[in-house]
């Protein structure tokens, strides 16, 4: 059994009917994700953000907090479920796309949450993203007290994430080749793709 949580903005109704394409034999949630256009950072934001060099890079700050706050938001979800109903999660943003056609994804997806000994499992490979990644709840928990604790926003969740999977404090694996794939920055709805490459630094 798994769960299968798909980040979209409500607006954003050309990347829904993508994904439901992509998903149409996968049972999924679209989550309503927050619109970065419409939120005010709040002083907890702020402090959460302190020394990034986001508008350096031309990000706009309050659409991508929001759009770490959904992924915080889900893997508190997947952390706190009652013991005897926790599955893993397979959390995806809604601009992800499929790098060759999966005959049979809910297979796929079924053996892959059958694994109980990993934490996360990403199934975009080789680059830090939050693209598509698999967490179970003892990963969940990790991932969110790294961020909440330590790393904060800082930095984008796909490098703090990368960072925490090289720790070795974190049960991880990844797929050979990329089933998935994602452009950050392309059709944005936090900054432009010349901007994004605050990864860099």
């Amino acid at each position: 059994m798994y769960k299968v949580k798909v980040i979209s903005l409500k607006r954003r109704q050309d990347r829904r009917e993508k994904i439901s394409h992509m998903f149409q034999h996968v049972p999924f949630e679209f989550v309503d994700a927050i619109d970065g256009k419409e939120y005010k950072l709040t002083a907890y934001d702020k402090k959460m953000i302190e020394g990034n060099e986001y508008e350096k890079h031309g990000i706009h700050i309050p659409s991508l907090v929001c759009a770490n706050y959904m992924h915080l938001n889900l893997l508190d979800e997947c952390a706190n479920q009652p013991k005897e109903e926790a599955v893993p999660y397979f959390i995806f943003e809604d601009d992800v796309y499929l790098n060759e056609e999966l005959k049979a994804p809910d297979e796929m997806f079924e053996t892959l949450a059958s694994v109980n000994n990993l934490d996360a499992f990403w199934l975009i490979t080789k680059v830090p993203s939050v693209g598509a990644y698999i967490v179970w709840p003892s990963g969940a928990k990790i991932m969110k007290n790294y961020i909440i604790r330590k790393a904060k926003l800082k930095r984008g969740l796909d490098w703090s994430f990368w960072n925490l999977r090289n720790s070795g404090k974190l049960r991880v694996d990844q797929l050979k080749d990329s089933y998935f794939g994602h452009n950050p920055g392309e059709d944005s709805d936090i900054t432009t793709l010349e901007n994004y490459d605050i990864s860099s630094n």
